[in-house]
């Protein structure tokens, strides 16, 4: 190997994995929101841990999302110019 190369390797099943299965994900971090963009920085990267690879149910945007999801009907009136 030489000086300044990494050495990568794909983790087989027997060594486990780097990623804690036991923390709760957010299910709307890979859909590309845009308010979820703010707190995909490394300025807010407290924010990311907390909410979204953890306590997501505490997250007012979680919350936002899933009652646009929940009553779509009223998000289309609001969008809708009288």
């Amino acid at each position: 190997m030489s000086v300044g190369s990494v050495r990568r390797h794909a983790p087989d099943s027997s060594e486990g994995s780097c990623v804690n299965e036991n923390v709760p994900v957010c299910p709307y971090i890979d859909q590309g929101d845009a308010r979820c963009a703010s707190r995909l920085t490394l300025f807010n990267l407290r924010d990311l841990f907390r909410y979204c690879a953890g306590q997501h149910h505490a997250c007012p945007i979680y919350h936002r999302i899933r009652r646009e999801e929940s009553y779509p009907h009223v998000v289309a009136a609001l969008a809708c110019p009288m």
